[in-house]
């Protein structure tokens, strides 16, 4: 990759600025604060954008509402512009999805408008991310002298970092963490299958009380069957037994009080007779029959209707005649004079005096029949009586009859033999019933004295089934633990494998790039230890510490380790050596005779493109391209 223009606007402490790049080396210089660092700021958000860790708030301008980061690159013969916008919204500062634009050779690259897929876009066009940026092509303040100065264990942890083989050890330690956990899984399984044995010879000997207990059910099914034969063939004989003797008890007692009945009976029959010939003593005589005598008495009753009439006529017809004076009569309905009324109402008291008697002599003929009447009836209900009588008579007669033919004494006899043959056929079957019940108790009570025997069983089993679980859990995680633990030595032998790889890779490298670096003037050749410590070795092979060398000696051992570093970095992630070497402030720690003596130092580094920004005037005197960075106002500007 080649840098060939950055274009910042409304960033930090800029408003505007365009900066052209060249191959060769660039060098940008300018007090502390000049705002020189926000264009390697810029340079790495527009490559990597939040991976590099910059928020937005930091990037815009204080009081801008936008501002925007464009750059331009060359890579794999190719010409890339990156755009990166910033906008001020109600919520806060964020990228500006309108001004997120990549393009190729002027041509636009779609892109999804979040930063997410931008950014990955971007790392697939370079093949790295900001990591492996930050060792292959950007050198921080400090850090060229540091690699040089740092003790053997913080270098170390510092280039392991950068081969990412702290990767290994992190995750060599975090696997003890992991070896640990397995061990305490394996402790916790194997206190849970500890108690196997106990309940599998718990188990055995439920198991074997079971078989017992259900051999037992089953003989005594076969018993119980048995016997429920013979209960049933004496139940059979004892309910006929108990059928006669009640039926034998029930004719006994029937003639017991029978024979009371008897003599009830004949006290019944007497006062029977008595009571007949009572009643046929109160039978009244009469002269005609009942019939007759309604008949006329329905004759008396019409005609005592028809005199009542008849009077009721002659009062109306009197009471008319009296408010008549003369006129029509109101009887004959004739002309006449008083002397006529009077006659007619003499006529009309006659008749009525006739029909008053006339009534008078039907009632009483209608009293006489009426009682005659009621003499038939008292008659009827007599006979009716003797009657019944008469027939209960019969009936008690023929029942006494009935019972004289029983002898209590044989019934007497007939219930003493009963009574002693139910008593032992009733002993027998309760001896039997007794037996038979006795068994199904027993048997309802193995039946589900081993029902519980089973769920007991069961559980059991299941405690068995879940250690089984467990015990293969603990295979398991025994295989897991000793894979681990195999992994855990792997890991470590292939860090050292990876290390010894890349010490002899790095050792070559920079023993190479010190040669070109010095051209063969020195008495000294170099070489890298075990623990990455650079060492310089005399012409006649004595050893000699780095720190002891001349200004020139050292800043030269300084740029082949960190150059070496980069480029073996390069190779381990299968991407080729960087084109571009950024150096921030690259003089931090060295001294003036270092100063002066590195920018010829630099000249003889092939590297098509450095970046260098510092605020030592001496590095002028290596650049290709210069730009000075002064603030004024608070606007950084570019000359």
């Amino acid at each position: 990759m080649i840098i060939k223009k950055l274009v910042l606007e409304n960033i930090r402490s800029y408003k505007k600025a365009n900066i052209e790049f060249e191959q060769g080396i660039t060098v940008i210089t300018g007090r502390t604060g000049s705002g020189k660092s926000t264009i390697l700021m810029a340079i790495s958000y527009a490559l990597f954008g939040n991976e590099t860790g910059m928020n937005y708030a930091s990037l815009l301008r204080r009081g801008c509402e936008k501002g925007s980061i464009k750059l331009v690159f060359e890579h794999e013969n190719k010409d890339y512009n990156i755009t990166r916008g910033i906008i001020k919204k109600k919520v806060g500062i964020s990228f500006d999805k309108n001004e997120l634009l990549l393009s190729v050779n002027n041509k636009i690259i779609p892109v999804i408008s979040r930063v997410k897929d931008f950014d990955e876009k971007i790392r697939q066009i370079l093949g790295y991310d900001s990591n492996l940026f930050n060792v292959i092509s950007y050198t921080q303040q400090d850090e060229i002298r540091k690699l040089i100065e740092l003790k053997n264990e913080a270098r170390q942890e510092f280039i392991d970092e950068i081969l990412e083989l702290s990767k290994y050890k992190i995750v060599w330690n975090n696997l003890k963490e992991v070896i640990i956990l397995f061990n305490n899984k394996i402790i916790d399984f194997e206190a849970k299958i500890g108690f196997k044995q106990e309940i599998e010879k718990e188990l055995f000997a439920l198991k074997k009380e079971y078989e017992f207990k259900n051999q037992k059910i089953k003989l005594l099914k076969k018993e119980i069957e048995l016997e429920k034969n013979v209960f049933q063939i004496s139940e059979k004989k004892y309910l006929q037994t108990l059928k006669e003797k009640k039926g034998i008890e029930e004719l006994f007692t029937q003639n017991i009080t029978t024979q009371k009945r008897k003599e009830l009976l004949e006290n019944q029959l007497v006062k029977l007779l008595k009571r007949i010939s009572e009643l046929t003593k109160t039978i009244p005589e009469s002269k005609e029959n009942f019939e007759n005598l309604n008949k006329k008495i329905q004759i008396i009753l019409e005609k005592k209707y028809s005199a009542k009439t008849l009077l009721t006529l002659n009062k109306n017809d009197s009471k008319e005649l009296l408010d008549v004076n003369e006129g029509i009569c109101p009887t004959c309905k004739q002309k006449v004079d008083k002397q006529h009324l009077i006659k007619r109402g003499n006529e009309l008291e006659k008749e009525k005096k006739k029909k008053e008697k006339e009534i008078v002599e039907l009632e009483t003929i209608e009293k006489e029949l009426t009682s005659n009447i009621r003499i038939e009836n008292v008659k009827k209900r007599i006979l009716e009586q003797i009657s019944l009588f008469e027939k209960e008579k019969e009936r008690v007669s023929s029942e006494i009859i009935q019972v004289q033919k029983i002898n209590v004494q044989d019934y007497s006899e007939s219930l003493k033999t009963v009574r002693v043959k139910f008593e032992k056929i009733f002993e027998e079957y309760a001896n039997i019933k007794t037996i038979y019940e006795t068994k199904k108790i027993e048997l309802d009570y193995l039946e589900e004295n081993i029902e519980k025997e089973f769920g007991r069983i069961k559980t059991k089993q299941e405690k068995i089934f879940i250690i089984t679980v467990f015990e293969e859990k603990l295979l398991k995680t025994r295989k897991q633990l000793s894979l681990i633990i195999r992994l855990r030595e792997d890991i470590r032998n292939i860090r050292e494998v990876v290390r010894d790889n890349f010490l002899e890779q790095f050792r070559e490298e920079f023993q190479k790039l010190f040669e070109e670096i010095r051209k063969f003037e020195d008495e000294y050749t170099v070489d890298v230890l075990n623990n990455y410590e650079p060492i310089a070795y005399s012409i006649s092979g004595d050893e000699t510490l780095i720190n002891s060398l001349s200004g020139g000696e050292k800043t030269g051992v300084a740029l082949a380790y960190r150059i070496a570093l980069s480029n073996i970095a390069a190779e381990i992630a299968n991407i080729s050596q960087s084109e571009v070497l950024i150096l921030d402030e690259p003089t931090t720690g060295f001294d003036s005779e270092d100063i002066k003596i590195l920018p010829e130092t630099l000249e003889k580094i092939r590297i098509k493109q450095i970046i260098i920004v510092t605020h030592e005037n001496e590095l002028r005197n290596a650049a290709h391209m210069h730009y000075e960075v002064e603030k004024k106002n608070g606007k950084s500007l570019i000359n």
